[in-house]
């Protein structure tokens, strides 16, 4: 949303619309130039003139996205402000030791109070690979195949990679890589992760090794109640955290258990325990606040 002094919509005339200041007002606060706030603060970190403020406003931009509600009528220009500053200030500190071109290689992501910095990835494969092979752990998040199959190491080379299930190695795969998203290991739930934020979760939903995937879209209250919307559908419901897994209660006895397994700063992925399919057992899915990334993902996935 923009505001009447500026003609770009980003998450700074956003949060200035919220907070009833005028992006001027907002870029004294954040000591950055009012050109570059209302503008297109990517294209002016070429012009060496605007080149600092325009670093230095990306990197926050990057990091207050995240901290964005779905909708319009949840903005608290209040919430905004604190993340802003603290963000603001863990990126000034950062600067001031490594110098503004080394903020376009880092993400600053908000947890709670605590401020953490996460490396740009701009080149998966370098990040697989490294300057040698790495192995990874794998699951299907389809539940047939994931009973049958367990979980699976893939060893990625330059060109090639080898996988193992159980103590059978299969070797000299090729492989391509179509996306640069960086999941890294994680910790428990907590509260902070899902109080007053929207997650989209992407389930399959099938009894069979024929995919049916599932897109919920949950707001997760401060009360501890939550709206979930299904398709044309929507439904209330309440939500807890017990001894780091999450619990969602749709209301009509239909109890959700997730265990925490991944996280980065923008996709998390979970188990589904004791999933009723023929028989409990444990189904894997993904959850994202990006709208448009799990629309895209459930999309591909059904083609």
């Amino acid at each position: 949303m923009a505001t009447a002094d500026s003609n770009v919509v980003t998450p700074f005339t956003t949060m200035a619309k919220a907070r009833g200041i005028t992006t001027a007002e907002l870029a004294a606060e954040l000591n950055i130039s009012v050109d570059v706030v209302s503008s297109d603060y990517v294209s002016a970190k070429d012009t060496p003139s605007s080149a600092r403020d325009a670093k230095v406003a990306h990197a926050l931009a990057r990091s207050l996205v995240n901290e964005l509600p779905t909708n319009f009528v949840d903005l608290d220009g209040e919430s905004l402000r604190t993340s802003s500053n603290s963000i603001k200030t863990a990126i000034d500190s950062y600067e001031n030791s490594n110098g503004a071109d080394s903020l376009n290689t880092v993400d600053f992501v908000l947890n709670g109070a605590t401020v953490t910095n996460e490396t740009v990835i701009s080149d998966l494969k370098s990040y697989l690979v490294g300057d040698s092979p790495t192995r990874w752990h794998f699951v299907s998040m389809n539940t047939s195949y994931a009973t049958g199959e367990g979980v699976f190491m893939i060893e990625f080379g330059e060109d090639t990679y080898d996988i193992a299930q159980g103590d059978a190695w299969e070797y000299g795969n090729s492989y391509s890589i179509d996306g640069n998203d960086l999941i890294v290991d994680g910790a428990d739930f907590t509260r902070e992760k899902f109080e007053g934020k929207t997650w989209h979760f992407i389930i399959d939903d099938s009894q069979t090794q024929t995919p049916d995937p599932m897109l919920l879209e949950i707001t997760f209250n401060a009360n501890g109640s939550t709206s979930t919307i299904y398709g044309n559908s929507e439904e209330t419901g309440t939500w807890d955290l017990s001894d780091g897994n999450l619990t969602i209660d749709d209301g009509a006895g239909d109890v959700a258990e997730f265990s925490y397994v991944l996280n980065s700063s923008h996709l998390m992925v979970m188990i589904e325990l004791d999933r009723d399919f023929n028989g409990s057992v444990d189904a894997y899915s993904l959850a994202t606040q990006d709208k448009n990334l799990a629309q895209s993902i459930v999309d591909k996935w059904v083609k």
